[in-house]
């Protein structure tokens, strides 16, 4: 072979072994690779290693803190997850994955923490209502009274959303805002009003002071739904609240 012809070869040689360096997986790729592939005692040996030699990549933390807790080994795996120097387009992703252990680990409190971290950083419908039912859980309902108001405002909040806030709204002694939010109810689901969201409705009106509301509201329910009992029954919330006026007069002839 002449000398040229090695040189190509020796060439070409090199441009080879250089690509299929290129196809070789990192080890920290291959850790994950393995559990993707569901080879979970071969991804694990290769993860802790890659983290004990300094590799904090997401790759590798999240795949582990996974494997942490199908062994039942819940709490190193927060702790991997919470000691994770996460860089600022990772956060979203990182708080997620430490609700999802803290939730698979029962650490209810925590998991509310974690999850308030996610709504603040990215809003969304599912996040809100999980928040209303972990609120409900632990009684607190001032930040169920929030959150029921984000729901409403930025949503299609469901009619029980509306009747909820209204009733947190007048438990708290704040009347003005428990009529606009049955207001609203009636603006954006007419269907959804009743008998019984009327005359809640009526109720904080009166608690408000706006009798005359009051009245003309209940005159308008009656006017579409002339039943003797809704007669009856808003005649004498009205009859409570004071001396009986003309109009719930008319309201106790027409039940009669």
């Amino acid at each position: 072979m002449k000398p040229l012809h090695y040189l190509v070869f020796l060439s070409l040689l090199a441009v080879g072994l250089g690509g299929s360096v290129l196809l070789v997986p990192h080890q920290s790729e291959l850790g994950l690779m393995y559990f993707k592939a569901r080879q979970f005692p071969q991804a694990r040996r290769i993860l802790e290693e890659r983290l004990a030699a300094g590799d904090h990549s997401i790759d590798v933390v999240a795949p582990l803190a996974e494997l942490f807790v199908q062994s039942g080994d819940v709490e190193r795996a927060l702790a991997l997850l919470r000691r994770f120097p996460v860089r600022p387009e990772e956060r979203i992703t990182l708080a997620e994955k430490i609700g999802q252990v803290e939730q698979y680990g029962q650490l209810s409190r925590d998991y509310l923490r974690t999850l308030e971290e996610v709504s603040r950083a990215k809003r969304s419908e599912e996040t809100l209502r999980e928040l209303a039912n972990l609120y409900r859980y632990f009684n607190l309902t001032e930040p169920l009274a929030t959150t029921l108001r984000e729901l409403i405002g930025h949503y299609a909040a469901e009619p029980s959303d509306f009747v909820e806030l209204a009733n947190l709204e007048a438990i708290g002694g704040r009347s003005s805002r428990a009529v606009h939010t049955l207001d609203e109810l009636g603006r954006r689901h007419p269907d959804a009003v009743t008998g019984d969201t009327v005359e809640f409705l009526i109720s904080v009106l009166l608690d408000t002071g706006e009798t005359a509301r009051a009245e003309e509201r209940a005159k308008w329910w009656l006017a579409r739904h002339s039943l003797p009992a809704d007669a009856i029954r808003l005649a004498g919330l009205l009859d409570s609240r004071g001396q009986p006026s003309p109009a719930t007069c008319g309201f106790w002839k027409r039940s009669s």
